[in-house]
């Protein structure tokens, strides 16, 4: 994780750098500067940081200006760097991931890198899904980004079975094992392609995996691995149509 450090003052350059190194060493200091133009600049022409560890308090140009000055979008997070409380409201405002009162103290500096790297993964998850994008486009075996109850995870379409809801929830059962993903069916039925079929108000199957014969009865269709899932009599034609 590569930082970047804007602050006036010397002494705590040098002590957060050093705080980092002791107890962070996975947040790499790459720059720093000790005003806000001069910083800006600096991070501009690097091309690639995550985090900004930014006072607010400066005699030229206040930290939280940087809204107006940096060119282009801001894509790395912000933690401000104060020793006035009163700006706290202000820097989560500006949605920064933390702030951090001087003096610096390890503990309290821990717990913003804590957080600082789930936000930092959750801005990784994009590039995921742009290259999943690029996979879909190119391979036979596409895939579903989804985020699940236990992280984010890639599902292979044609390993899926079926999917049921439950509440905000939805099971996703596959060939090589169960997902429990935290969207609901809705949202994520409208996301797969035509041949994944909401049966009935609860399921959608996977008709590419149903067995034959089709209908175990007038109101169900047997999977290849031998489950029975529930067709609504409204669904039965539609269903029969598109296999």
């Amino acid at each position: 994780m590569k930082a970047f450090i804007i602050d006036d003052e010397e002494h705590p350059r040098v002590l957060l750098r050093y705080l980092l190194k002791e107890n962070n060493p996975e947040v790499e200091v790459v720059g720093e500067a000790s005003n806000l133009v001069s910083g800006i600049r600096r991070i501009h022409e690097l091309g690639n940081i995550d985090v900004l560890f930014l006072d607010i308090e400066m005699p030229e140009n206040d930290g939280l200006e940087i809204k107006k000055l940096y060119p282009g979008d801001i894509n790395f997070e912000i933690v401000f760097i104060t020793a006035y409380n009163q700006y706290a409201i202000q820097a989560i405002k500006l949605s920064a991931l933390d702030y951090l009162l001087k003096p610096l103290n390890e503990d309290r500096l821990s717990e913003a890198i804590l957080r600082l790297k789930e936000r930092v993964d959750e801005k990784r998850q994009i590039k995921d899904k742009l290259e999943i994008l690029s996979s879909n486009l190119t391979s036979k075996n596409q895939k579903l980004f989804i985020k699940t109850t236990k992280g984010e995870r890639h599902i292979i379409l044609s390993d899926i079975l079926y999917l049921k809801a439950d509440g905000m929830y939805t099971h996703i059962h596959g060939k090589g094992g169960d997902l429990m993903a935290s969207k609901p069916l809705k949202e994520i039925a409208f996301k797969l392609p035509d041949y994944f079929f909401r049966c009935h108000r609860s399921y959608v199957v996977n008709t590419k995996n149903v067995s034959h014969p089709i209908l175990v009865n007038v109101h169900g269709i047997l999977l290849e691995n031998g489950q029975h899932i529930p067709v609504s009599s409204q669904q039965k034609s539609a269903l029969l149509d598109l296999l």
